[in-house]
């Protein structure tokens, strides 16, 4: 069981939709916050992620650390979105 699939019940295709869907309802650069949302995890699951180069469209502006919208929905629309508890707590 994946990370995002043990926390919704559902495959990632249905969490993430298309890309169209969310690119009105999310800004262009993606805060942690929204980060966590999307995904449907907490911020430290996402800080954690993104320390593992396991999120892409990392960005940090400053000490604030930012997502690239449509890198990061691409990437969900592809289905790699796929991160296994064991690992996350092998970190």
């Amino acid at each position: 069981m994946n990370l995002i699939e043990g926390n919704l019940g559902q495959s990632n295709e249905n969490i993430s939709g298309s890309p169209q869907d969310h690119q009105t309802d999310l800004p262009v650069l993606m805060t942690v916050e929204e980060m966590a949302k999307l995904l449907r995890v907490n911020r430290n699951t996402v800080y954690e992620l993104s320390q593992r180069g396991e999120i892409p469209g990392k960005l940090r502006i400053g000490r604030s650390l930012r997502f690239h919208r449509d890198t990061v929905l691409q990437w969900l629309s592809r289905g790699n979105a796929c991160v296994s508890r064991d690992d996350r707590r092998s970190s």
